[in-house]
């Protein structure tokens, strides 16, 4: 595992956490979270879930504890314990599809993601935790609809074009020469992760503030 792969694979990782808290944020109501703790714990599944990846690499051990790391995550929110059992059960599969799912497409287009390419392995960890994050924005636009929030057709459109077309800029940096510019992809790719993260906080943020304003 070489080490642009793995800053890859850090910087990716924290994408894939916020990306876990939003689909939290689908199954709990966070009114009255403790919002430090919850911002320690998800920093605690990043450090664990890294550490143990890039130490043993053992898909048993990776499911085994993502999936309990899940489960006390979902303490941070008050809830049954069915339900906090079908939001992990739910999230895991989601997340293991889109994998399973990604890595079949991609198969079919001549890369292979076990391949220990470094290149195969960056595209292939990329479109995974983008098309998850994609997933999330969908699931989270139904979410405001069923709690009576109006969504734009501007935002359906965006949740889809924002995340695809980072995803290509990353997929063109990678075909161009990666070797030689490993430093810059890595940057652009965390700049590009960000904002992405930011577009959509910020919206739904504006989104809950105006629907809260006319409340009243």
């Amino acid at each position: 595992m070489s080490g642009s792969y793995t800053a890859v694979y850090l910087i990716t990782n924290v994408f894939a956490a916020y990306t876990l808290f939003r689909y939290m944020c689908i199954f709990f109501d966070r009114k009255d979270v403790d919002k430090r703790q919850e911002f320690m714990s998800y920093s605690l599944y990043f450090c664990i879930i890294s550490l143990l990846y890039l130490s043993l690499n053992n898909p048993a051990v990776n499911i085994a504890s993502n999936l309990i790391m899940f489960f006390m995550l979902t303490y941070n929110y008050q809830s049954t314990t069915k339900i906090r059992l079908i939001a992990v059960v739910s999230t895991y599969m989601i997340l293991m599809i889109i994998e399973v799912l990604v890595m079949l497409i991609l198969q079919n287009y001549g890369i292979t993601v076990t391949s220990g390419n470094d290149a195969a392995l960056i595209t292939g960890l990329i479109s995974i935790r983008i098309f998850s994050y994609i997933f999330m924005l969908f699931m989270s636009n139904f979410k405001m609809i069923s709690n009576d929030i109006k969504v734009s057709n501007i935002h359906w459109l965006s949740i889809f074009i924002i995340p695809v077309g980072t995803l290509i800029l990353v997929l063109i940096m990678i075909s161009m020469d990666y070797t030689s510019n490993v430093k810059e992809t890595i940057i652009s790719i965390m700049i590009l992760l960000v904002i992405n993260v930011f577009v959509f906080y910020f919206y739904d943020e504006l989104m809950k503030s105006y629907e809260s304003k006319i409340e009243k």
